[in-house]
């Protein structure tokens, strides 16, 4: 097994293939409603299995795979039972993979790239949650964040119409979904077993890409490492939606020599910039929390991780892990410089700052 350091520590096959037909209304027949979890987990099983099929999995080659059938399949049978966590969870992935079949995500990300942003956390095979720790890291230093804010704003003062459409749909498509999918992974985080057991999420051998493999399984390390991803790609969305480009005058102003801190008095902010701007602030602090929360739950275990997916080892110490949870907290102050961006950014508004970090939590 790889470990949860590795670039390409394992997960998954993932979905492309399978069944496209709609999803039926399940009904009082828990019969019925077993039958049809059971055939949107197979479709669930088969576009993972095709994911894992991709020589290399590119944001690009991501979106050609049908995620969205797999995940209203799913939706439909959580309108059933909503606590159920597996469905929670296989909804949550599906939806976090059929994000990149929007072409205005996919266009953020290559614009996050531009501004220096690590590839997102997809390996050669399938979502590499591996990379997610190490990568997220990168990706929330202060100079980085703040990078891809002045990427944002230049765009907006090159097009702003552009601006505006990618604003509207963020706002009304893609923030939605992802807080819908944020939130189901909150439901399996909670789930407590009986007899004071953990939850797992099984993964079939096809699900990471062997038909005839073992299956393996899934805690709330990994849980809560998806689920940070979900909120740091909430965060940067959230970004886009504070200034008017429309409205704003930026009339004599150099793009290529604009700075976040120094921005003309013409600018103009949305309406409901400070609620999106304490959102944002919120998507924040959910990354670190569910970051912390992973590792920790990772020390924590004590049990047989043999075919767990992310797993300890003599490489992958619970010293190691420490020194992580002490690493996430330095970062989770230092993230606050940035912040300040924000701040300067809407200066009539009320942020709040960061609360105290997580702590060490065991």
């Amino acid at each position: 097994m790889r470990h949860f350091f590795s670039p390409t520590i394992f997960l998954m096959g993932f979905l492309l293939y399978a069944c496209s037909e709609e999803a039926t209304s399940p009904n009082d027949d828990p019969q019925s409603f077993e039958t049809q979890k059971k055939e949107a987990m197979t479709t669930f099983e088969n576009r993972l299995y095709d994911l894992s099929q991709l020589n290399v999995a590119t944001p690009e080659q991501i979106g050609t795979i049908d995620f969205e059938s797999a995940a209203n399949r799913f939706k439909t049978l959580l309108d059933s039972k909503p606590a159920d966590p597996d469905l929670n969870v296989a909804f949550a992935m599906s939806e976090m993979f059929a994000l990149y079949r929007d072409e205005h995500f996919r266009a953020l990300l290559i614009s996050m790239r531009t501004s220096g942003a690590p590839q997102v956390p997809v390996g050669a095979k399938g979502l590499d949650l591996g990379f997610l720790p190490f990568n997220m890291m990168a990706m929330m230093s202060a100079d980085l964040l703040a990078g891809n804010m002045i990427t944002m704003v230049r765009k907006g003062m090159l097009d702003p119409g552009g601006m505006a459409v990618w604003q509207q749909h963020f706002k009304n498509n893609l923030l939605p979904r992802i807080e819908r999918a944020s939130r189901s992974f909150g439901v399996a985080e909670t789930f407590q077993p009986g007899a004071g057991g953990e939850y797992q999420f099984t993964l079939t051998g096809k699900m990471y890409g062997f038909p005839t493999g073992k299956p393996r399984y899934m805690d709330k390390t990994e849980i809560h490492l998806m689920h940070a991803y979900l909120e740091y790609m909430a965060f940067n969305l959230r970004t886009y939606l504070l200034i008017d480009f429309t409205a704003s005058d930026f009339m004599g102003i150099d793009p290529d020599s604009m700075e976040l801190g120094v921005l003309p008095d013409e600018v103009v902010f949305m309406a409901d910039a400070d609620v999106q701007g304490n959102a944002a602030m919120s998507n924040m602090e959910n990354v670190f929390l569910n970051l912390t929360s992973s590792v920790e739950y990772l020390i924590g275990e004590t049990d047989d991780q043999s075919d767990d997916l992310i797993s300890k080892s003599p490489a992958l110490t619970n010293e190691m892990l420490i020194g992580y949870i002490f690493l996430l907290n330095q970062y989770y102050e230092d993230i606050d410089y940035y912040l300040g961006y924000l701040r300067t950014l809407i200066e009539n508004t009320d942020l709040p700052d960061l609360p105290d970090p997580p702590g060490l939590g065991f």
